[in-house]
């Protein structure tokens, strides 16, 4: 009888671990951005560089930033609140986009696209 209800423990441990959790399939979420210590805006930045930063739910997450003028970098997160900066020069006149990817140890992602408008004028 010990050996069956030793089985049945086993078991019933194997079955929950199989089933995972629903936090398994949510991804990073991003929050907070700022641009130069302000909201992100549409207005055009005068700065051929600015600062981007921001804070992701999933403190151990791993974000991967991605231009044109900077190529793809790892962009370094706190693991104690989550928080993150991303220096993104040079700017060039006009349109400039920069993606940010975050993902989890499950392998959810998510991303982030900001479109800034530089006018060095």
């Amino acid at each position: 009888m010990r050996l069956f209800c030793l089985f049945l423990s086993l078991l019933c441990l194997l079955a929950l671990t199989a089933c995972g959790t629903e936090d398994e399939t949510i991804p990073p979420v991003f929050s907070n951005i700022q641009i130069n210590g302000a909201d992100v805006s549409s207005i055009p930045y005068t700065d051929s560089s600015v600062t981007i930063t921001g804070n992701i739910d999933d403190f151990s997450a791993t974000i991967v930033a991605n231009s044109a003028a900077t190529g793809e970098r790892s962009v370094g997160v706190d693991s104690s609140n989550g928080s993150w900066s991303f220096e993104f020069a040079p700017l060039v006149a006009g349109l400039n986009s920069v993606s940010f990817t975050a993902s989890d140890k499950r392998g959810n992602f998510n991303q982030l696209v900001l479109n800034l408008i530089y006018d060095p004028e």
